[in-house]
């Protein structure tokens, strides 16, 4: 996961320069800075959105694939999302629910809209998200402003989410909390190798990645900097968040009510000593073994409004 810290990511957004200079020493072994740097083409105007709601919808895309698990539907290489003035909102990029076929959905861009990708109700074990980029969730171009999130999950279980990368929405208002992956009701879910970058002033009540009533979500190997907190876990069982690296200026990890999660060679990474990297509230039966705890964590931005 270290390797990821040498990698340049870029993003645009209208009227932002944002210039992060992370000093992570440990990270690099070299004792030479981090550099994370957002430059700013022009937003393409998108307007293209997919609506699933059962399993005859998959064949009005023209998708490659059959539904099968040998030969799943394929949403792929795509532009999605909307982000065009006096769009309602409630507009998703991808929507899918009440599916029994199997699909992926790779390599596709999404620019604006609610959440980029909601899954709801479908079979088990029946999606793949892999390799996507999640840019601008609910952004400026748009009426009006909502915490929004880049991956939702409700009441589906066995799904994988590997390789995408989020850079979700820039909020102007800090009270509206928003969150890169959110995973509600979904058992056997395997988050793993993606990129979250959070937003300036996502909401200080936000957490990156949130489980809520799930058991065996086990989040692995992501590379994580958050405004306020990493990972939270609420009502959840039977777990395991290993080999992540944490940059927050909150809590790396929450657990609410929850037990039998083992928290396994992290790197935490923290603004101030004072923050602890791992809160717990009425837990039990919680493993904290092999993480390295680091209080190191600068920033440095320019936020144009």
């Amino acid at each position: 996961m270290n390797k990821v810290l040498k990698w340049i990511f870029k993003f645009s957004w209208n009227r932002v320069a944002i210039l992060f200079m992370l000093l992570i020493p440990s990270f690099l072994f070299l004792g030479i800075p981090l550099m994370i740097y957002f430059s700013i083409p022009t937003n393409p105007l998108v307007e293209n959105i997919i609506i699933i709601e059962a399993d005859s919808d998959f064949d009005k895309y023209n998708l490659n694939g059959t539904g099968s698990r040998q030969n799943p539907f394929m949403i792929e290489d795509l532009l999605l999302g909307v982000n065009s003035s006096g769009i309602g909102n409630r507009y998703y990029g991808l929507d899918v629910a009440n599916t029994t076929k199997y699909f992926v959905v790779r390599n596709c861009t999404f620019f604006g809209g609610d959440d980029a990708i909601r899954i709801r109700n479908i079979a088990p074990g029946t999606c793949k998200i892999l390799n996507n980029s999640i840019y601008h969730i609910s952004q400026a171009i748009v009426d009006y402003f909502h915490g929004r999130s880049g991956i939702v999950i409700e009441n589906s279980n066995g799904i994988i989410i590997s390789g995408n990368t989020l850079a979700t929405a820039f909020e102007k208002d800090p009270e509206e909390g928003s969150s890169g992956i959110i995973v509600k009701n979904s058992n056997n879910t395997v988050i793993e190798d993606n990129i979250q970058i959070h937003r300036i002033n996502a909401g200080y009540y936000s957490s990156v990645f949130e489980v809520i009533s799930s058991y065996n979500v086990n989040i692995s190997r992501n590379f994580i900097w958050s405004f306020d907190h990493g990972i939270l876990y609420v009502f959840c069982s039977n777990s395991i968040i290993s080999n992540n690296t944490i940059l927050s200026h909150g809590s790396s990890i929450r657990l609410h009510t929850s037990y039998n999660i083992s928290i396994v060679h992290n790197s935490f990474h923290l603004a101030e000593e004072s923050i602890d990297p791992i809160s717990q509230i009425e837990c039990y039966n919680i493993t904290d073994f092999g993480n390295e705890i680091h209080y190191d964590l600068h920033e440095y931005y320019n936020y144009d409004d």
